[in-house]
């Protein structure tokens, strides 16, 4: 993770490898997520003097940043700060791995994460199928890995799936209600996301086929959830934006859902036709990126 030298990658059999590209070796192996599939690894460096933006990225979560071809949208709405609009791409070229390479992380560095009192100059973490989240402080030039934190959230059965309250359908927290609704979405179950907070270091968040639809905002530094924000579907997709602290979620149900962390608010966007099971800020903020099927739509955020 040094100077664009290493390269972390998961595979279906929950095993991460860590390699460098200029040797094309992998000179490390992590098991501690043997036997689930790895669903993210996001990166971010630990602690540097300067935050800055960075560039391109490439990390994924189930599927690759595309390339789109196509501008020009009509306005839809707004969320806080934050109006998009949407245009088509047809053009996109991607891979589906899951990998993040340290000189395209898309967070910025947060000092904050020095109050962890581990050593190391990146921090990042893995999340597999079982709804497991590990969180590791790394510094590969001198051959240093230690876990930070670990974190395991149940998995019900198909017919225990809740709804979050505030949501539709929903329940209060000490009488919760069945959902009449699968765990499987589309014949498929939601995926583990975890992502770091690129405004908070000290903070991560986290969706997956829980208990609760909603999104687990866990404090690195307490070792405790500090907040929950409840949703109307299990989330496909997991998208955080530095510049407007805005957090956009894909869900099978063809919706993606803005939430401004800022003030709370929230607002749902309808245009694809397919589970949106990938979207992704530009690291500039102004650009939104969801993926569907063989559908990509770029949205611009605008202030106002």
């Amino acid at each position: 993770m040094v100077q664009g030298q290493t390269v972390l990658s998961g595979d279906k059999d929950g095993l991460v490898a860590v390699s460098r590209p200029c040797t094309a070796m992998t000179f490390r192996v992590l098991s501690d997520h043997q036997g689930a599939p790895i669903s993210t690894i996001d990166v971010t460096r630990k602690e540097v003097k300067q935050p800055q933006e960075l560039g391109s990225r490439a990390r994924c979560w189930g599927g690759g940043d595309g390339v789109l071809v196509g501008v020009g949208a009509r306005m839809l709405g707004g969320v806080g700060a934050g109006v998009l609009c949407r245009s088509r791409g047809w053009d996109a070229r991607g891979a589906g791995a899951i990998l993040s390479e340290s000189t395209v992380s898309p967070h910025p560095p947060h000092s904050q994460c020095g109050d962890l009192g581990v050593e190391g100059t990146d921090l990042w973490l893995v999340a597999s199928g079982d709804q497991r989240v590990s969180v590791w402080a790394s510094n590969w030039l001198r051959n240093r890995c230690e876990l930070v934190d670990w974190l395991s959230f149940p998995t019900p059965a198909a017919t225990e799936v809740r709804h979050a309250p505030g949501t539709v359908g929903g329940a209060s927290a000490h009488l919760p209600g069945h959902s009449t609704a699968p765990l499987q979405t589309q014949g498929q179950l939601p995926p583990s996301l975890a992502a770091f907070c690129p405004w908070d270091g000290a903070l991560l968040m986290y969706v997956g086929p829980g208990v609760y639809k909603e999104v687990i905002i866990y404090n690195l530094c307490q070792k405790q959830v500090v907040e929950k924000i409840p949703l109307p579907f299990f989330a496909m997709s997991l998208s955080l934006s530095l510049g407007t602290r805005l957090l956009a979620i894909g869900f099978a149900e063809c919706m993606l859902r803005l939430v401004d962390c800022a003030t709370g608010t929230t607002q749902d966007f309808a245009g694809h036709d397919n589970a949106v099971h990938l979207c992704r800020f530009t690291p500039s903020a102004r650009l939104l990126f969801t993926a569907a099927c063989n559908e990509i739509l770029v949205w611009e955020v605008a202030s106002g």
